[in-house]
């Protein structure tokens, strides 16, 4: 499917001539001549990116990109202008512009940022799709990409979540997917209908972290005169716990969780 490239300029000509240069390069393009319908036109033909010209002649280009962006923020809009305006570069970003162009436009460049936008649109696009999985739980191989290496490696996560009294130490750098992972060894084993419950240990206030983990009845210490409270624990009970960043726990904190993971109760 080509690229849809809407281009926002009042000037006939260069409209005219910037939409035949990028129709001979594959893309869709639709040009918009009249800045009052550039709402309605976007919404109609659902660019990939938008050029849009800053000096309109009876419009401020920064004033419809601000209304661009409150409609369609997904869509990435390129300011074009012939004056070489740091000060209103910096506007046009800050309102949310994703490059900005000079007159008269190098075809070069403008390539360069248009293939920009568009790897931004599809990645954008595929983190919404693997969020919404991640939402819906649905995790599958194909998640976690098409590697032969990663794909064995799940093959033998699979079999370790049938183990249904295991204690599994997840290693990697922040940003690697060890929640991810957690999640899929928790859907692929007999405990997948029972909760999953995670906790990032480096966010508990010290003397709050047995209470948390463990739970507390009513009266046990100063500010639980409330009511009981079910500890992390308790309420994974028949599923899964992930403890995130455990080593920030005290130490005596880790050695009566490590006493938990021992005795089992």
């Amino acid at each position: 499917m080509e690229p849809k490239i809407l281009i926002i300029d009042d000037d006939e000509l260069v409209a005219t001539s910037l939409r035949k240069v990028l129709s001979k390069q594959n893309y869709n393009v639709q040009t918009c001549l009249n800045a009052d319908e550039a709402k309605n036109i976007t919404s109609e033909f659902q660019p990939d990116v938008i050029l849009l010209d800053i000096y309109l002649t009876t419009h401020n280009g920064i004033d419809i990109l601000k209304i661009l962006k409150k409609s369609f923020r997904e869509i990435p809009v390129v300011m074009i202008t012939g004056y070489a305006d740091v000060k209103m570069a910096v506007t046009s970003i800050k309102s949310g512009a994703f490059d900005f162009l000079l007159k008269p436009i190098d075809l070069a460049q403008l390539s360069i940022v248009l293939d920009k936008a568009l790897e931004n649109v599809r990645l954008k696009s595929e983190v919404n799709r693997l969020n919404t999985i991640l939402e819906t739980d649905q995790l599958t191989k194909d998640f976690f990409g098409k590697s032969t290496k990663i794909h064995k490696l799940l093959s033998s996560v699979e079999k370790l979540a049938k183990s249904t009294d295991t204690t599994i130490l997840l290693e990697g750098e922040s940003g690697t997917g060890k929640e991810v992972f957690a999640k899929y060894i928790h859907q692929n084993s007999p405990r997948s209908a029972a909760p999953f419950i995670t906790i990032n240990c480096a966010t508990i206030p010290r003397d709050l972290a047995e209470s948390e983990l463990f739970g507390h009845e009513k009266g046990a210490f100063t500010g639980a005169s409330q009511k009981t409270k079910l500890g992390k624990f308790e309420l994974a009970n028949g599923g899964t716990l992930l403890l995130d960043e455990i080593g920030e726990l005290s130490l005596d904190m880790q050695v009566k969780l490590l006493r938990v993971l021992q005795e089992r109760k």
